[in-house]
């Protein structure tokens, strides 16, 4: 179907054309540059079926580094048909919906996202501070299969809807978004069992428990002596923005009363977050520093959440920057941007 090896203007030429031999001419097929978070910015193919004003955004710059790494254009073409005709929304969805705040309001959900590196979204975007990082708001959508879709808020939405409070909308998503999207639980150990073995030998499992690197467990003179303590994941059941469960009602602190502690919150990513007891031995610049490696080496840009752990407090209810010894450098100084920055109470 194609040359060989080609570069990557060509290889999204290659995939318009091909593509639109699919499709009958009144389809509307385009590649546009998609603004992501942590401004990132992906190219996405749009296929626009007639009478459609939806569609997926079919990202090519992930399946371009595919077929880099030896994966043929012809199984990467039959993968993104397969997965529009999967995404598509059946029956069309009604964009002038949008403007029915009565009908949004019950697809109503939010989501975290870092602030530090999604400064020129967040302008154009309704956010509530929260920490460091912001809680941005969609309209979740669902197909008759169960597959999900969201669309993030703009400010023009707002005035569309007779300008809603960011109060009213965030009072809104929190009774949304544990009903539409409910949280999931699970142990990293159960989670590690059911995955496949790595391709390459050594591949760096950045949740593996070694010694003496291991920053959950910082004095290590004998594995039987000191085990590390355990890792739960925390997400929703559509993997998509689990993170924002951190926001759920109670939820961090029904997880605390259950394991009879503190928590740390490590930012495995925008759509989950682990968790792992508390302990006074802890080093929160190690942790922080792991966070670091994994986003570096094994998270995608447009995914990393934050650069540092939290502490969810068993007896105040909240999560915060720093551990309760202050034993991050920047201690005092996040101990005052905590003040000053509006937390969301659970």
């Amino acid at each position: 179907m194609t040359a060989n090896h080609m570069s990557y203007p060509d290889f999204k030429n290659e995939l318009l054309t091909q593509i639109r031999r699919e499709f009958s001419p009144d389809y509307d097929i385009r590649i546009s540059s998609i603004l992501k978070t942590n401004a990132v910015t992906l190219d996405s193919l749009m296929i626009y079926a007639p009478g459609c004003n939806l569609t997926p955004n079919i990202y090519l710059n992930y399946y371009y580094e595919r077929y880099e790494k030896g994966l043929p254009f012809d199984a990467i073409f039959k993968e993104i048909l397969d997965c529009y005709q999967k995404r598509r929304t059946d029956p069309p969805f009604d964009v002038e919906r949008f403007a029915d705040f009565a009908y949004i309001r019950h697809h109503l959900v939010f989501r975290l996202l870092k602030q530090s590196d999604n400064q020129n979204l967040l302008l154009d975007i309704p956010h509530i501070d929260f920490l460091d990082l912001a809680i941005v708001f969609a309209i979740l959508l669902e197909d008759q299969e169960g597959h999900h879709a969201s669309v993030l808020i703009h400010k023009s939405h707002l005035k569309a809807w007779g300008n809603p409070t960011m109060q009213d909308l965030l009072a809104i998503a929190k009774f949304n978004t544990p009903r539409l999207l409910p949280y999931t639980f699970e142990p990293m150990a159960e989670l590690l069992d059911q995955a496949p073995a790595p391709e390459e030998k050594g591949s760096a499992d950045p949740l593996a428990s070694s010694c003496p690197d291991d920053p959950l467990a910082p004095s290590c003179p004998d594995s039987d002596q000191l085990a590390s303590p355990p890792l739960f994941v925390l997400g929703n059941q559509a993997r998509l923005y689990g993170a924002a469960t951190i926001l759920y009602p109670e939820l961090l602190s029904d997880i605390s009363g259950k394991l009879s502690c503190d928590l740390i919150v490590i930012p495995s990513s925008i759509h989950e977050v682990l968790i792992t007891p508390y302990t006074s031995l802890m080093c929160q610049k190690s942790l922080d520093d792991m966070v670091i490696q994994v986003n570096t080496a094994q998270v995608p840009r447009e995914d990393i959440l934050s650069d540092h752990v939290y502490f969810f407090s068993r007896e105040q209810g909240h999560l915060c920057l720093t551990f309760p010894d202050g034993n991050r450098e920047d201690s005092e100084a996040l101990r005052q941007e905590e003040k000053r920055m509006t937390i969301v109470s659970a």
